[in-house]
């Protein structure tokens, strides 16, 4: 399946990256399943804080896959399902999002997703909510990601969702503007 490719403007990526959530203890207070109360709070009154990644310069894009999760909580009772989608935060900046996946607990993305860096960055936050049509979207959890290691490399590797038992698989790759080669050009015979 060919994956979709996101890319969000330098308006996004100029704003720098900043506070995300320090609900570590929210999480571990979770219960199969839901998210808990705290975490909601956290969300709704935005007193979230960023963990303290060491920031690191970049000039470049950061190519994010998010390929899929698993155990993703029930949100929606009634059909005993979710409708996940994945938002991005860099340094708390609101970034680009996922496709929402319906009515699945183990929803299936292969998206890429270009996140042009320009500047100091310490932690990209990937928000995962649920789709709601008709009322508004409901936090599931959090992953805090370390650009540090990041820019590293990240081979499909699975991620915890904090606060609930579900897990997220992404993969990784940096690459500096300096490294950037223009587009060559399609030759046809």
């Amino acid at each position: 399946m060919a994956g979709k490719i996101l890319n969000i403007g330098k308006a996004v990526a100029s704003k720098g990256f900043g506070a995300v959530s320090n609900i570590e203890a929210a999480g571990k207070a979770a219960l199969h399943g839901k998210p808990t109360s705290e975490i909601m709070q956290a969300l709704k009154s935005g007193k979230e804080q960023i963990p303290s990644y060491p920031k690191v310069n970049l000039y470049g894009t950061l190519h994010l896959t998010i390929h899929s999760a698993r155990d993703i909580p029930i949100m929606d009772t009634t059909a005993r399902s979710s409708d996940p989608y994945i938002r991005i935060k860099i340094d708390g900046t609101k970034g680009p999002r996922t496709s929402t996946q319906y009515q699945t607990l183990q929803p299936v993305w292969e998206e890429m997703i270009n996140l042009p860096m320009t500047g100091e960055v310490g932690c990209i936050t990937l928000v995962v909510k649920d789709d709601d049509k008709y009322s508004s979207n409901e936090l599931i959890g959090y992953i805090h990601l370390p650009v540090d290691q990041l820019c590293r490399g990240v081979n499909r590797q699975e991620w915890r969702i904090e606060g609930v038992t579900g897990m997220v698989t992404l993969s990784c790759y940096y690459l500096p503007a300096d490294q950037q080669a223009a587009t060559p050009a399609v030759v046809e015979s």
